[in-house]
């Protein structure tokens, strides 16, 4: 089973955010994935604030923000797999931003990014900011209930 199709689960990403204090994980097989899972965001942390730490890192060609089982998270895509490699390499798997420690990892490819983000909220918005949708929206919208998570 190819590792991106175990991300269906919401459990195994929390597995694999707990398991990746270890350093950078290593990029996936897959090489057009080119983009960054960053946890732990607050309304600290605002969009800009996200593309000025990881733009040294390389040209990057979206952020998404979303709600995501209770917290808030984003998907931050570089233009090239190589910055993104860079970026995952340097900061270990842990950034700070404005006081708040991120956890980094590899993100999946952009038609299961679609699924985890279908409540992404605005890109301008604070990323603690309020959302109508929260974290049980979204597991719903996966198709998953409470229950099994």
């Amino acid at each position: 089973m190819n590792f991106f199709h175990r991300l269906e689960n919401p459990f195994t990403v929390e597995v694999i955010a707990r398991e990746g204090n270890r350093g950078p994980l290593p990029p996936p097989e897959d090489q057009s994935v080119k983009t960054l899972y960053i946890r732990r965001l607050n309304s600290s942390v605002l969009e800009q604030d996200i593309r000025d730490h990881f733009c040294p890192y390389g040209e990057i060609e979206s952020i998404v923000i979303f709600p995501h089982r209770g917290g808030t998270c984003a998907f931050l895509t570089y233009t090239t797999r190589l910055a993104a490699e860079k970026a995952m390499l340097e900061l270990s798997s842990w950034t700070d931003i404005n006081d708040q420690r991120l956890k980094l990892l590899w993100g999946p490819p952009e038609e299961w990014q679609h699924k985890m983000t279908g409540a992404a909220i605005s890109s301008t918005q604070e990323v603690g900011g309020s959302s109508s949708n929260t974290a049980d929206d979204l597991v719903t919208k996966l198709g998953y209930s409470l229950e099994k998570l």
